[in-house]
């Protein structure tokens, strides 16, 4: 699969797998075969994500946290926050949970 999508020139791999096992082997045979490439990635648990980080994926998404994100952001906006504020607050939520 990765030398079909040829991961030795590409310079970005997306890998949405639904099992860790399988997306583990993927970014590990990637970054072998080309260090350069930027690794985006899903994962469903906070623990997937280390994993993740350790072995190189620069991005990681968490559907149900950035679903959550969705939520806290229109709570937010029907309250009245003006979108830098929101902005600013959600920015620090994905920092204190490792999103950025």
């Amino acid at each position: 699969m990765l030398d079909y999508a040829q991961c030795e020139t590409a310079s970005t791999l997306i890998s949405a797998l639904p099992e860790s096992f399988s997306q583990e082997m993927i970014v590990l045979n990637a970054k072998k075969l080309n260090p350069k490439i930027i690794i985006f990635t899903r994962v469903h648990q906070e623990i997937q994500q280390r994993r993740m980080k350790d072995l190189g994926v620069e991005v990681i998404v968490q559907p149900e946290f950035e679903a959550s994100l969705s939520i806290v952001r229109r709570v937010m906006y029907r309250k009245g926050l003006d979108k830098e504020e929101i902005a600013r607050r959600i920015k620090r939520l994905k920092i204190e949970h490792g999103m950025i």
